[in-house]
């Protein structure tokens, strides 16, 4: 289960903001971006101020947009925005999956559920936020709930250069292309068993990663629980509490060099 697709027309400053109105800077360089053809699709402030926030486009000229709703705080010259599709409010709920490869949020997902996975020898379940097809497409505010994993050995494309793709059998999230790709994810009350674990897998902008809580989750037969990627801050505000290990090698593993950015909790 993927969710390839989507693109992005633009991605960076903004000219101007006035309520719901917002308009792009003189010489923008934008992508498949004519009149009106991105209504319905999403503006994310990804960093500066008022990051975190999206609102959908109800129309628009080459230079103007025209929101559904103001931001509650507005974007200024220190912020990125990026305009990108929309995939909201999808609740994946109480499948299951065997000797199969990702069931994944890829690229652009927004408020979104899944919950009861139940996977054998699999990939894993991603949520992939990233800058892949011309556009900057975040994963923001995704729960990854109340999910089983068992027999975590993965094996992909076995014997035709699989060496990248095969490993353990992981709840993974990335955040790769830029700042706040991957924001506001809740993992909690999973079973992994027998070499599956929970991952980031920053690209190495600041905070790709970030506003992460990992917690009651249970771990049984494992070399690493959790596994926090990148350096210094590509991955942070990290939540780490009241999860359970048994017969498990190393709990955490991070490259995380600033405890500022890493709270962990028993």
């Amino acid at each position: 289960m993927t969710l390839d697709g989507g693109s992005g027309a633009y991605s960076g400053r903004i000219g101007s903001i006035q309520g719901s109105t917002l308009t792009l800077p003189k010489g923008a360089v934008t992508n498949q971006w004519t009149e009106n053809k991105w209504i319905g699709s999403g503006v994310f402030i990804l960093e500066g101020k008022g990051a975190g926030q999206f609102r959908r486009i109800k129309s628009h000229t080459l230079q103007a947009i025209e929101l559904d709703q103001p931001f509650l705080v507005n974007p200024d010259a220190t912020s990125i925005i990026g305009i990108t599709t929309v995939r909201q409010n999808l609740h994946f709920i109480n499948n299951e999956a065997m000797d199969a490869g990702a069931y994944q949020l890829y690229g652009s997902a927004q408020n979104c559920v899944i919950s009861g996975m139940k996977m054998k020898r699999c990939n894993g379940v991603i949520s992939r936020g990233s800058l892949v097809y011309n556009g900057r497409q975040p994963n923001w505010y995704i729960d990854i709930v109340n999910c089983e994993f068992t027999e975590g050995n993965y094996c992909h494309w076995f014997g035709i250069d699989d060496r990248g793709h095969s490993g353990f059998q992981s709840i993974n999230l990335i955040g790769t292309g830029g700042t706040g790709m991957n924001l506001g994810t809740l993992v909690r009350r999973n079973r992994l068993d027998e070499f599956s674990y929970i991952r980031t897998s920053p690209g190495s902008e600041p905070d790709a990663v970030t506003d992460v809580i990992i917690e009651d989750n249970s771990f049984r037969i494992t070399k690493t629980a959790i596994f926090l990627g990148g350096e210094n801050r590509s991955t942070s505000n990290v939540l780490i509490h009241n999860n359970h290990y048994d017969d498990v090698e190393t709990q955490l593993n991070t490259k995380i060099n600033s405890t500022a950015y890493l709270k962990l909790e028993k």
